[in-house]
């Protein structure tokens, strides 16, 4: 019996922030496929220093835009924007492109600021920090 293929990942980037982790969803989306057992690894070395490791089965095959395509070539596709931006229409270029709108849209929420909210009656207002001080005093006039 021929012996697995296997692809590891590893970087030192929490879960949620790796961009592997992002490859992997993707790659597990499209019907890709990680060892059964211990196909995610995270784990602190002996150097206190964290790791983050995946481990793909390489036999299983990810189905896409109607072919069959291992997985070096699903990573290189995903991994290469100009690859992406050149084949819009691929799966593969629609998963890379919610990838990266989905973490510009967290660091903007992140970085964003908070308003107070205020209801009275039908009425509803929202203020930010950075409001300009007239819109500031109508909304303590207003609500407060």
């Amino acid at each position: 019996m021929p012996a697995m293929r296997l692809r590891l990942l590893e970087d030192n980037e929490a879960p949620g922030k790796s961009f592997n982790t992002d490859i992997i969803a993707a790659w597990l989306t499209s019907g890709g496929a990680l060892v059964k057992r211990g196909g995610f690894q995270h784990f602190v070395d002996e150097a206190g220093k964290a790791h983050v490791r995946w481990i793909v089965n390489c036999d299983v095959l990810a189905r896409l835009d109607g072919v069959e395509i291992d997985f070096d070539e699903f990573r290189k596709r995903f991994e290469d924007l100009e690859w992406c931006k050149a084949n819009p229409d691929s799966d593969i270029s629609w998963m890379r492109g919610y990838r990266d709108n989905a973490r510009d849209l967290k660091r903007f929420a992140k970085s964003a600021a908070v308003g107070i909210s205020r209801r009275d009656g039908q009425a509803f207002g929202i203020v930010y920090p950075d409001s300009p001080d007239w819109l500031k005093q109508e909304f303590q006039a207003r609500f407060v």
